[in-house]
């Protein structure tokens, strides 16, 4: 096969992926002949774009060629781990910020050897970082499940905060959100009381102090949803006497896949409940057995492919981790099962679904439980329960 010397500028500039095999073979050439690392960096980069899953950056996400090339480069990231030095090169602000992005553009987690080598390595350049990468890197992050420890966030911090107000309000509100999820991920991991000092904490209480006192201004209407989670999260309570910004909800094809195979089972499946002061909808509302339950229906964007002692698995990001402790917090009686998209198939209906609710009708905790097919349900705080193991993307 030819190998030509633009195809992956080609890709980043968005021309579609004709051939997976031609993708595959241009990465092998790449890897058995790598180029400087930046270089390298740049064309894992552009070839992550055709893809990527998300509707949004891709039209082509559907097709069966994407997912396949996908899975393929997300195994090549492992390559990226072990053979990028980010200690021993001098890496761009442009290069750090790429390496992270094509994990993210995977859906893919970055393996604690390349984190552990990317964190000291922007640790010790974070004073020559641009206003753009401190802004944006939170958010990449957190996309990533991946919390880069205290002494990053510190060192982050202490760059980012001197030019923080360039940031419009928007880009700020966006900022607290991800401190939030980073915070959140901090307190799952590290299994610390949520409420100790954390330098996640420190930042957010900059924020949300400035917002409190000019909370009347900010919102006159109603407050920005990423401004109300991070305050729930925090513990600030002035915006619960503020409404809500309002969901924009469309029916997904798989709720509706849902719906209709609760209904043949002659489950009664219905429009889902409101989340109290959050405002959020559940997808659907099921009644069995003189009990009523959430569900939510989840689809690929949800989740995040971990490869872990060889294992694949994936798992649920942190944005709907964050979103079930609201639920658990906000309806402290309810019970609700989250459905992840890779049980909603031709298969569906020979579920054992009224097992897997009567379980959760005996569970003493209320709160969000994930299904594990068959009539497996874990809670969505455990580890077990919001990852699964040997599942692929």
């Amino acid at each position: 096969m030819i190998i030509s010397p633009s195809y992956f500028n080609e890709l980043g500039r968005g021309t579609p992926m004709q051939c997976v095999d031609t993708l595959k073979a241009h990465i092998h050439h790449l890897v058995e002949n790598p180029p400087s690392v930046s270089h390298l960096l740049d064309q894992f980069w552009k070839a992550a774009r055709p893809a990527c899953l998300d509707p949004k950056f891709n039209p082509a996400y559907k097709a069966r060629q994407t997912k396949e090339a996908n899975a393929f480069l997300a195994k090549q990231t492992v390559v990226l781990s072990a053979a990028v030095n980010l200690d021993s090169v001098a890496l761009t602000s442009e290069d750090m910020s790429k390496a992270l992005e094509t994990h993210l553009r995977l859906q893919t987690v970055p393996s604690r050897q390349f984190m552990d080598a990317w964190s000291r390595a922007t640790l010790s350049e974070m004073g020559n970082m641009n206003t753009e990468w401190l802004r944006i890197i939170p958010n990449q992050l957190a996309r990533l499940d991946t919390y880069p420890g205290d002494e990053w966030m510190e060192g982050w911090w202490n760059a980012a905060k001197p030019i923080s107000g360039q940031w419009t309000i928007n880009e700020g509100y966006g900022v607290l959100y991800r401190l939030t999820l980073l915070d959140f991920l901090r307190f799952s991991q590290e299994k610390n009381d949520k409420n100790t000092v954390s330098p996640c904490r420190q930042m957010a209480d900059t924020f949300l102090s400035f917002i409190q006192k000019n909370a009347d201004n900010l919102f006159p209407d109603q407050v920005d949803s990423r401004v109300y989670f991070a305050a729930l999260w925090f513990g600030y309570d002035f915006v619960k006497k503020f409404p809500i910004q309002t969901e924009i909800n469309h029916e997904s094809y798989l709720e509706k896949c849902f719906v209709n195979y609760m209904n043949e089972l002659s489950i009664k499946c219905q429009q889902g409940m409101v989340v109290p002061h959050i405002q959020h909808k559940i997808d659907a509302r099921l009644d069995f057995n003189r009990a009523t339950y959430g569900a939510e229906v989840d689809g690929i964007l949800h989740f995040n492919r971990v490869f872990q002692d060889g294992q694949e698995s994936v798992q649920y990001d942190s944005s709907a981790r964050l979103q079930s402790w609201l639920i658990g917090q906000l309806m402290p009686e309810t019970k609700v099962l989250r459905v992840p998209y890779f049980y909603i198939d031709n298969n569906c209906t020979n579920l054992p679904w009224e097992k897997t609710l009567g379980k959760i009708e005996r569970k003493p905790e209320a709160g969000v439980y994930a299904f594990h097919g068959g009539s497996v349900i874990s809670h969505m705080s455990d580890p077990n329960g919001y990852r699964f193991i040997g599942q692929k993307l």
